[in-house]
């Protein structure tokens, strides 16, 4: 059964999504992020399982130094699905029509992103005088095919799915770490890994299906022991107290709380690890602060060249603050 939305009627939805695209072609603001996180047992670092002696470690040469590394596509899966678990747990905490956006989005196994059963902000996208808008997003013929559809109920799923990167715009969750056609805030770096000590971890294979030990295969993989590794981002555009912001600092307050689960092999306790917070920091440039005005030519240009250094360092707890408008 199709979600009803409500929104009050003076909430104008193409211009929302006018004014979150414009926040795209603006440098409001970034953070330079590095978590600092404690293992507290071993991380799993490649393939989840492999052939017994096959080699299956991740490993990557800088300046003669070899490191393992954990990819940055990895990470930022677990901190996607932490954040989009939060977000929907707590959509009340987001403006509507966000709200709505929060508690229908959805990441079907082999499709792309999707937002369902949303027929009141469908209608009001896709309608005669959007005409520029919607040719932002989709080919300029398909525009009068898709708002003559949708006008009329007969838009198929095909027709819906072309309108996912408008939605997107929309949802605070596709804000923060991207969707089709929507880039995210959030870049991450690949965890370089040093100073490493490897040990193997054998063992029977298990038939998933039966859930019984398959006698003559074994399962190998390697056990790495380290004291901590550093996940290190950078989050831009995220302005305080925004629904990305409430998210953000959400996640980050979890993480600090629950710990994260970083590597492979998850699902039998590796990788587990809890937030240092005095050894993690932040350094935060308000760009919109530092370049208006008069007389800052100078000073903009110097913190544009070197925003780490002329930043504002913050603690974990100051950022999340900041975030949430405190």
């Amino acid at each position: 059964m199709p979600l009803r939305v409500r929104y009050m009627s003076n909430i104008d939805i193409p211009k929302l999504i006018e004014d979150k695209k414009d926040e795209y072609g603006e440098l409001i603001n970034r953070a330079f992020i590095t978590f600092k996180l404690v293992l507290e047992g071993p991380i799993h670092v490649g393939v989840g399982g492999r052939e017994f002696y096959s080699p299956s470690l991740k490993i990557r040469s800088l300046s003669g130094t070899e490191y393992l590394y954990i990819p940055e596509q990895s990470v930022r899966g677990v901190l996607r699905k932490i954040s989009e678990w939060l977000a929907k747990s707590s959509p009340n905490m987001f403006p509507q029509p966000e709200d709505q956006l929060v508690k229908v989005h959805v990441e079907p196994e082999g499709d792309i992103i999707r937002h369902l059963n949303i027929p009141n902000i469908i209608n009001s996208i896709a309608r005669k005088g959007n005409e520029g808008l919607l040719k932002e997003f989709i080919p300029d013929e398909e525009v009068d095919y898709i708002i003559e559809k949708v006008t009329k109920n007969e838009a198929s799923d095909e027709i819906l799915k072309k309108l996912e990167p408008m939605l997107a715009m929309l949802c605070p969750i596709c804000r923060l770490w991207g969707a089709p056609g929507l880039r995210s805030k959030v870049i991450i770096k690949d965890v370089l890994i040093k100073g490493f000590k490897v040990h193997p971890y054998t063992r029977v294979s298990i038939d998933r299906r039966s859930n019984t030990q398959m006698p003559g295969r074994l399962f190998s993989i390697e056990k790495i022991y380290i004291d901590s590794i550093n996940v290190e981002m950078i989050v831009n555009n995220v302005v305080p107290k925004s629904s990305e912001a409430l998210i953000l600092a959400a996640l980050i307050e979890y993480i600090d709380k629950v710990g994260i689960s970083i590597g492979g092999m998850k699902s039998v306790g590796f990788g587990h690890a809890k937030l240092d917070k005095q050894g993690s920091q932040v350094t935060y440039v308000d760009y919109r602060s530092v370049c208006s005005g008069t007389n800052k030519s100078n000073e903009c240009i110097d913190i544009l060249i070197n925003p780490k250094e002329k930043g504002i360092k913050l603690s974990i707890d100051e950022y999340v603050k900041l975030l949430r408008g405190r």
